[in-house]
């Protein structure tokens, strides 16, 4: 981490590269947890893992801990997401799919802009510049 509290953008890249990584290995491994762990047990795991990796990201600032950690992220997030594919496509009609993904990916993905607006609001008069260690 540099001086001023920043990572350099290899470091990032790194970091980033790291996700992926952890990605590719939980997309790879999920079908054995979901042999031993029932589906929503493995999602709620799956949410707390992903919460404590990023709580964890923001506290680390050596970058082989950070890499560490964006591996694990990745992967927990792969086990819970494959999961949660696997659960929408098994439990919905197959005549009704389109229609309820629609929707769902709606309902998830449309509010964003607003919580980007409302973010950027609450920074400007809170006078938060950055979260955690970035700047």
């Amino acid at each position: 981490m540099g001086r001023d509290g920043t990572w350099p953008v290899p470091f990032t890249s790194s970091a980033c590269a790291a996700v992926g990584a952890g990605l590719t290995i939980g997309s790879l491994l999920a079908h054995r947890a979901l042999n031993r762990v029932k589906p929503l047990t493995l999602i709620f795991y799956s949410f707390l893992g992903y919460s404590a990796g990023v709580f964890l990201l923001t506290r680390s600032a050596v970058l082989t801990l950070a890499m560490l950690v964006c591996l694990l992220v990745g992967a927990v997030d792969a086990f819970g997401f494959t999961t949660y594919e696997y659960l929408r496509q098994s439990v919905v009609p197959a005549a009704y799919r389109g229609r309820v993904f629609a929707v769902m990916d709606a309902v998830v993905l449309l509010p964003m802009p607003l919580g980007y607006l409302f973010v950027g609001y609450f920074a400007d008069r809170t006078g938060i510049v950055s979260l955690g260690v970035w700047k």
